[in-house]
């Protein structure tokens, strides 16, 4: 957040905000909603991350809605680039801090017990596997509204310059 605010103006940073717009919106509202370290706001680790979250996702939609990130085929492709690369980094970060207990991205467990879908019941790499797709469909269901703008745009615009 601190680089997109105040980084100097470039390919590198609108790549940064079209990936943050998107895993912000997304992994912000997940993060609300599956609440991993309970709902009690007298515990400050729950206070801190429900607090963090609520910031990330606010920040996420203000750069889509006053269209600093652009969402198209190619950021599709950037984030889904972007998006595995994290997901190697948090590998070894999250091996590297165990004693911590992190579990950056849901990848080392699931974010609570009982889950459904995301558990360990068919072993890990079954839940690693359907981690990846939900991140995978996540972005694409996503993009999948501004990439039908950007095609609507580019045809309308060929439309006109044809005319």
């Amino acid at each position: 957040m601190a680089y997109i605010t105040f980084g100097k103006d470039g390919p590198l940073k609108q790549k940064m905000i079209n990936f943050f717009a998107v895993v912000g919106t997304c992994g912000g509202i997940a993060a609300i909603l599956i609440p991993t370290y309970g709902v009690e706001f007298n515990v400050a680790n729950v206070y801190q991350c429900f607090m963090y979250h609520a910031a990330l996702t606010w920040f996420s939609l203000y750069l889509i809605r006053f269209k600093h990130a652009n969402l198209g085929m190619q950021a599709f492709k950037d984030n889904l680039v972007v998006l595995f690369a994290l997901l190697v980094f948090n590998l070894y970060m999250n091996s590297i801090l165990a004693v911590y207990d992190t579990n950056f991205m849901f990848i080392v467990r699931p974010p609570l017990e009982g889950l459904p879908f995301l558990n360990l019941s068919h072993g890990y790499y079954i839940y690693l596997f359907r981690v990846i797709m939900l991140g995978v469909i996540g972005l694409s269901l996503f993009h999948l509204p501004f990439i039908v703008k950007e095609r609507k745009n580019r045809e309308t615009e060929s439309d006109f310059n044809i005319a």
